[in-house]
């Protein structure tokens, strides 16, 4: 997949198990066409990349609106005169990041977003890594007797399991810390696409398995996690300015990596829900 497809671009294999850079492509390119093609090529790279790309906050929003409608963040009002955008900044004087565990955005939301979009806008000159982990890879890793446990549980995720200054990092944060979304979601996603099975356990937002205690709970979850983080399951993205991923939230984990005191990092980040499978 590597060659130059019918639809003018190519696709350069970046890890031996997932992502993938799309060349060929500007994102004013990207017409409903080419965005259901790229929605096929997520099935198989899980995180895509372009890079070069400078366009407006109109342009984007365009982009985001071809792969479905947009999902709102419940703990942001977004950039001004553009609510659907969050960017999300670490500036040289912070010492915690945003998103700095193991997860997928926004499980405890009763949609979750299915793709995200994030844009390098301002990169710290080393370090700001983000780390991704192939979750369908890491279900098929586990031995038949866990494939099964987990294949029929669902679990409760929370937007504060765990203390978060979510805010400091959030241009126009709106609510409050103290709100709690939580929603119940199976452990395992099948996703709707072609029905590949992933691990949607994640360390930042699962609370507890339905029907059991935090406490009962937290030792599967940690496993799970160990798992998530091994090196064999992820790839490493080094940001660049103006680059763009993409990424399928059914069938990855990812987490920010917090290694650049002292430097500035600005992301713009849109959520979409699949336009055709809420149709």
């Amino acid at each position: 997949m590597d060659t130059i497809t019918q639809w003018g671009y190519e696709i350069l294999p970046l890890g031996p198990h997932m992502a993938g850079e799309v060349r060929g492509l500007q994102v004013r390119d990207i017409d409903a066409r080419l965005a259901a093609q790229l929605k096929d090529e997520l099935l198989h790279y899980k995180v895509l990349i372009l890079r070069n790309q400078r366009f407006s906050h109109d342009d984007y929003l365009t982009l985001a609106r071809q792969f479905g409608n947009i999902a709102k963040y419940p703990f942001a009002s977004g950039i001004e005169d553009y609510p659907e955008i969050v960017q999300i900044v670490k500036t040289p004087k912070q010492r915690q990041n945003f998103s700095g565990k193991w997860h997928v955005d926004s499980t405890y939301l009763e949609t979750p977003p299915d793709y995200t979009f994030l844009t390098a806008r301002e990169t710290p000159p080393r370090g700001g890594d983000t780390v991704f982990s192939n979750a369908e890879a890491v279900f098929h890793s586990l031995s038949d007797g866990m494939q099964a446990l987990l294949e029929n549980q669902e679990v409760e995720f929370a937007s504060d399991v765990h203390a978060t200054q979510r805010g400091q990092h959030l241009t126009n944060f709106s609510g409050s810390e103290a709100d709690t979304y939580r929603a119940v979601h199976p452990a395992i996603m099948r996703h709707p696409r072609g029905g590949k099975r992933a691990l949607y356990v994640n360390e930042e937002h699962a609370l507890a398995f339905k029907g059991m205690t935090r406490e009962e709970s937290l030792p599967l979850i940690r496993y799970l996690t160990e798992r998530i983080a091994q090196s064999e399951f992820t790839f490493r993205l080094t940001w660049e300015k103006d680059m763009v991923a993409l990424w399928d939230n059914r069938l990855v984990h990812h987490h920010a990596v917090n290694d650049y005191h002292g430097a500035l990092r600005v992301m713009d980040r849109i959520t979409v829900n699949d336009r055709e499978l809420e149709a």
